[in-house]
């Protein structure tokens, strides 16, 4: 009985399947390309970046959640200069590290601008880009290789993505809720 029970069942669901190949709608085109769609990741990224610079309480900026790790304005400066040393290398110019040094950046307001002109400078060059430039081969900024331009762009958006996932925990073991997560 099993065996019959399991046997309809499969030539239903086949019919059902055959019967739906011929009905098959062709999914559409997608709208943008590789470029385009990079350029969301980053703009997202850095979205939720710059509210969470200019949200996070200014006295709270020195908070870390142990002694090993960066504080809370010190992520931000990083993640900043890390956006910055693609884009430079992106623009064909040579990234001073000093430009970024944490004694440049005193103030929520220094850091939250920084960050903001980071994520501005890259979109430029991101908007810039077609889709053909998404597959040249591009040198690493952290490596002696080369990889895609897409590749070399997703480092800096997934290098971010990590480190606000650090940002996320500062509010939270400080009583507070990130910006992305408010009214949800």
């Amino acid at each position: 009985m099993r065996k019959e029970t399991f046997l309809s069942g499969l030539v239903v669901v086949l019919a059902a399947g055959i019967g739906l190949a011929g009905c098959q709608v062709e999914a559409p085109a997608l709208q943008s390309g590789q470029a385009k769609e990079l350029l969301g990741s980053w703009t997202n990224q850095g979205k939720k970046l710059i509210e969470m610079a200019e949200d996070f309480p200014e006295d709270k900026y020195g908070y870390k959640a142990s002694e090993e790790i960066r504080p809370f304005g010190e992520f931000i400066r990083h993640i900043a200069a890390v956006n910055f040393r693609y884009v430079r290398m992106e623009q064909g110019q040579e990234y001073d590290p000093a430009e970024f040094a944490p004694e440049n950046f005193k103030s929520r307001a220094d850091l939250a601008a920084l960050i903001k002109r980071s994520y501005d400078e890259g979109a430029v060059l991101l908007e810039q880009a077609g889709d053909a430039q998404m597959v040249e081969a591009v040198k690493n900024p952290y490596g002696d290789y080369t990889n895609s331009r897409y590749a070399y762009w997703m480092q800096a958006v997934e290098h971010a993505a990590e480190h606000y996932g650090n940002l996320v925990i500062y509010y939270r073991l400080n009583g507070l809720v990130p910006p992305a997560s408010r009214g949800n």
